[in-house]
């Protein structure tokens, strides 16, 4: 039984992940909406994500542990830190889920938006948590990439909402 797909990921009220420099800095004041993050982190059991989110969370602390990470990248990537278990992976997403360890029940879905963009194609996605940041930045990294009009229509159920006092907004959805 494939593991089911959580997309757990913040986004400006335009749809950018980051901004034009791939940073995500313009997120630190909105750090009350993270209250949660703790908690769904120790509910998943494997990881998916690009390259450069890949690249990106290699400068920060590796707070993952040793969850077996899937990393979608066209090229040889650079060394994981220590006790990180990566994955790299070329070719369909679903291909690279089926081969996580049976016992893995939640992978969570990190991004960026081109692999964001290829789990929701192949259909893969079950789940979004959706944080929506009062912020317009008007460029940057989209939250499905480039293209995500051409693909076809996919229905998620909205199941819950939560409000912040930063006035962050998570929306949940589950696939219909």
């Amino acid at each position: 039984m494939r593991p089911e797909i959580v997309l757990y990921i913040a986004a400006s009220i335009d749809g950018f992940i980051a901004d034009g420099d791939g940073s995500v800095a313009w997120l630190d004041p909105f750090a009350d909406a993270l209250a949660g993050f703790d908690e769904f982190l120790s509910s998943v059991d494997a990881l998916a994500m690009g390259r450069v989110t890949f690249e990106f969370a290699l400068r920060h602390p590796w707070t993952y542990g040793p969850r077996p990470t899937l990393v979608f990248a066209g090229r040889p990537l650079p060394d994981g830190p220590a006790g990180a278990r990566v994955l790299p992976v070329r070719g369909h997403p679903g291909a690279a889920v089926d081969a996580l360890p049976a016992a893995t029940r939640r992978v969570w879905l990190v991004g960026g938006g081109e692999t964001n963009a290829a789990f929701l194609e192949s259909g893969l996605i079950d789940r979004i948590r959706l944080f929506v940041v009062p912020m317009v930045l008007g460029s940057g990294v989209r939250l499905f990439g480039r293209g995500v009009e051409a693909h076809a229509p996919r229905r998620f159920a909205a199941r819950r909402t939560e409000r912040f006092a930063s006035g962050v907004v998570e929306l949940e959805f589950t696939r219909s």
